[in-house]
């Protein structure tokens, strides 16, 4: 996949199709060792969960990243508020346990949940703490932004308030990076894989994320819900697309 990532043409070839969520080599290759995780593949990652899990089953729904950067910027709500329609009709939000929401913010991953049920507005960061400059800038703003499209969108239809006021803003223990390039693979085994129930500090380590990113590579790719062409990896050691690819 890297190999075909390098290449000038086929590098931008369709890697990962997921319904609307889609990817060239190119993005799939951000996968690769110190590379920083881009918004492409996180689309991917998003969709590949609603597939693997349906909210109405996981009692989740994984919004694409530029909802919660628009969220947080308190900025075009008509794109929010389409979104949140669009969860609704898939299962209604108000009946889910928790919403994630991966943001990318100066350059940097992290997660921002919804827990409804737990009453918890949740952080999680491998890099910056509850007390850095970089959250104590933005947790107050996409909470009150949340909260106000929330109340937009999704209390009419509801016809009840959620208190969000009396939820708690938390930043639970997660597993920490010691690098500048690898938040967004910790954000997405965050949004895998922790939950207020499960703990994730035991589950993988700053020293497991190179496997990771291989692992998440083939998840991905080979996945019965990617709808692209795959003829590009599987038959890449034939000998005249191999010789082609190289040279």
């Amino acid at each position: 996949m890297v190999q075909i990532a390098s290449h000038p043409e086929w590098c931008k070839y369709e890697a990962i199709r997921h319904e609307r969520a889609y990817c060239s080599y190119r993005n799939l290759s951000s996968l690769q060792f110190k590379s920083r995780v881009n918004n492409f593949l996180i689309l991917c990652v998003c969709r590949y969960l609603f597939n693997e899990a349906h909210p109405s089953v996981s009692k989740k729904h994984f919004f694409f990243s530029y909802i919660g950067e628009t969220i947080l910027d308190g900025t075009n709500a008509e794109i929010v508020g389409n979104a949140f329609n669009g969860a609704n009709s898939a299962f209604p939000m108000w009946r889910s346990n928790m919403l994630y929401f991966l943001i990318c913010r100066f350059s940097h991953w992290f997660s921002f949940v919804v827990c409804l049920k737990e009453k918890l507005f949740v952080f999680l960061d491998s890099l910056y703490g509850e007390f850095s400059d970089f959250h104590l800038a933005i947790h107050d703003p996409i909470v009150n932004n949340f909260i106000n499209l929330w109340d937009t969108y999704v209390t009419p239809i509801l016809r009840k308030r959620i208190d969000f006021e009396n939820f708690d803003i938390v930043y639970p223990a997660v597993p920490q990076q010691n690098n500048t390039y690898d938040y967004g693979v910790f954000s997405v085994m965050y949004m895998k894989h922790w939950s207020p129930r499960t703990p994730i500090g035991n589950l993988f380590t700053q020293a497991d994320i190179d496997n990771i990113r291989i692992k998440l590579a083939n998840e991905l790719y080979f996945s019965h819900f990617n709808t692209a062409d795959k003829s590009l990896v599987t038959n890449f050691f034939e000998l005249d697309n191999f010789f082609y690819l190289r040279w």
